[in-house]
């Protein structure tokens, strides 16, 4: 399955303004891809700070509060691989390692 996310024009790359474009693509996807067991995110990731955008993107778009449904329908997309030409990057795998912990607390 393929999911594709319109973004519009991605300016200015590194701003805050990118970034939160970036968050949204990848929320916007992960919750079009709730019940899928797993995804892979390919998302113009130039440096840590756009890595750490798309995994919370990709976390915080999976969230699903059901506690007080009876019938929680799909499942949560249940796990995202980003790949970027960054992924060796220590500093993108530590901003990645902070998302995770914050989607996770989050979540």
């Amino acid at each position: 399955m393929l999911v594709a996310v319109g973004a519009g024009t991605l300016d200015g790359e590194g701003t805050t303004r990118h970034r939160e474009t970036l968050r949204r693509v990848a929320g916007v996807g992960a919750r079009a891809l709730a019940g899928t067991p797993s995804a892979v995110a390919a998302l113009p990731v130039a440096d840590a700070g756009d890595a750490a955008a798309v995994s919370e993107g990709l976390l915080l778009g999976s969230y699903m509060f059901s506690d007080y449904k009876t019938d929680n329908g799909k499942a949560p997309l249940g796990a995202a691989t980003i790949v970027t030409r960054k992924s060796r990057d220590k500093a993108v795998k530590a901003a990645v390692a902070r998302a995770e912990i914050v989607g996770e607390a989050v979540n």
